[in-house]
């Protein structure tokens, strides 16, 4: 039995070029499956903004009158989905823009001098004159309106009103512009972009601690996602741009992380949804739904841009609430009962959904993977940090690194833990895309929903912030490591 050692020797060598051959395999094939379908997709995406389509029987008041016209479409508006029914969604929402925009600007990072990064370009300064323009519209709710026509007139339907997360995510998009492209802008423009977010910083430091519409405008109360990305937008402006800081943007930021902390209930370990009585649109007290646990928290991180421990993906008590979620869905949806363990769970927004079915959202299966691209990236651009296990923390890295963990201890102490967990994440969040594209029809519609029994898309279909959500999780894997994906070859231009 003497040569067995030997002949491990001499084998070790070949099973572990075998394991390279084979990944790098994986590694190309989900580059692949990633390029086909933003290459169908991406189209599809651009035809939203500013699009051509007209829209027929929007009431307007003409001396004390109702009339029913038709819109046109202004340069640099946003629809969230351009059918006129079965759901409306033709309007152009002011945190569905920002999100939007805020992965286009990403998107520029990668591809600023071709051609397609000169329509985006082009089109982002559309957009900032727009949104110039929508907050100089006189309405009831100021900017914490929710949407608007996309000519840029007041929509009187009957809506969720006010929402105050919109003018943090807008003003994050802007800043990020600038900080990117401000020295390509013209003076006139950048004085522009900061006279648009400081009048959305301005709204916020007096408004937010006013009760307002959460993100799936269900119930007016005090909600997690606003408030954190609300105190992401006032602390990135007093880094980046001081000069317009007033004093209520301090005091807002304090309030903000005091208000923050109470949304942890320490019994059930998450994060709540809300805090406080919440209520609906005539003002009938409500419960949360889901019982107070949302996948939406995992947005408050991705879409806040903050790399504080509290409240974002760093956070022990924001990645157990959003792995409680996950495992909820994985069992609850028959669509996740998948046995070759390739495919992330479709995610959902909360138990007790009922929106269209309450399928799931590619939206969240798409913030789902970004989330975890995020946290694979803190921890390769940060060597010297330690993973300290807390009860909190566990059950997600036991799962990731396969083996048991001890509260207390550094699960880096151990030989190559560090590596194998970034790889681990990094395989996580592909598998949430594996979901959304073998839930894609062959012509690479992304609706609101898919079916949580067969993954047929539900709702909304060509929803922008479906695309634009899977554009953020594909920058996300690139920001983590380059691929082989060639994000230069494809055309943003509708078709």
């Amino acid at each position: 039995m003497k040569f067995l050692p030997r002949l491990a020797i001499l084998i070790l060598p070949v099973i572990t070029q075998a394991f390279a051959v084979s990944t790098s395999e994986a590694r190309r094939s989900i580059d692949t499956e990633i390029a086909r379908t933003l290459d169908k997709s991406m189209p599809r995406f651009a035809c939203n903004l500013s699009p051509t389509k007209w829209k027929k029987w929007v009431p307007r008041t003409v001396n004390g009158n109702t009339e029913w016209v038709e819109i046109e479409a202004a340069k640099g508006s946003i629809i969230a989905a351009p059918h006129l029914d079965n759901p409306d969604y033709f309007f152009h929402w002011n945190r569905d823009s920002a999100l939007v925009t805020g992965s286009l600007v990403r998107y520029l990072n990668f591809v600023d001098g071709s051609p397609q990064a000169e329509r985006i370009h082009g089109f982002m300064l559309d957009f900032i004159r727009f949104s110039d323009q929508l907050q100089k519209t006189e309405g009831p709710h100021g900017l914490g309106e929710v949407r608007f026509n996309v000519d840029g007139s007041l929509d009187f339907a009957t809506w969720s009103r006010p929402q105050h997360d919109g003018p943090a995510l807008r003003a994050l998009t802007l800043m990020h512009y600038l900080r990117s492209f401000g020295e390509r802008l013209a003076e006139t423009e950048k004085l522009r972009i900061k006279s648009v977010i400081k009048r959305d910083l301005d709204f916020i430091a007096i408004h937010y601690a006013e009760r307002n519409f959460d993100l799936w405008e269900y119930s007016i109360g005090h909600h997690f996602y606003t408030r954190v990305v609300q105190l992401g937008a006032l602390e990135e402006a007093q880094r980046m741009i001081p000069t317009l800081s007033i004093p209520q943007w301090n005091v807002a930021i304090e309030n903000l992380k005091v208000a923050l902390g109470e949304h942890w209930n320490e019994e059930k370990e998450y994060y709540t949804f809300s805090v406080g009585p919440v209520f609906d649109q005539p003002g009938n007290p409500v419960n949360q739904p889901g019982d107070g646990l949302d996948s939406s928290v995992v947005f408050a991180s991705n879409h806040s841009q903050r790399e504080s421990v509290d409240f974002t993906f760093r956070d022990d008590r924001l990645l157990l609430s959003a792995f409680k979620l996950e495992k909820y869905f994985r069992e609850k949806f028959p669509f996740n009962q998948n046995p070759s363990g390739q495919l992330g769970p479709a995610m959902g927004r909360h138990d007790g959904d009922n929106y269209y079915g309450g399928n799931a959202f590619y939206f969240l299966t798409a913030g789902y993977a970004e989330h975890y691209f995020r946290v694979a990236r803190w921890f390769k651009a940060n060597p010297q940090e330690s993973l300290i296990i807390t009860r909190y923390n566990r059950e997600l890295y036991e799962e990731l690194l396969g083996e048991r963990l001890t509260e207390g201890e550094d699960a880096f102490i151990k030989p190559a833990a560090r590596v194998k967990l970034i790889s681990r994440l990094k395989e996580k969040g592909e598998a949430f895309m594996r979901t959304i594209m073998r839930s894609l029809p062959t012509d690479g519609m992304m609706a609101e929903q898919f079916n949580k029994v067969d993954g047929t898309p539900a709702s909304a279909t060509d929803l922008t912030w479906s695309y634009s959500s899977f554009l953020s999780a594909v920058l996300a894997r690139e920001e983590l490591e380059r691929s082989s994906l060639d994000l230069l070859g494809f055309d943003f231009t509708c078709r």
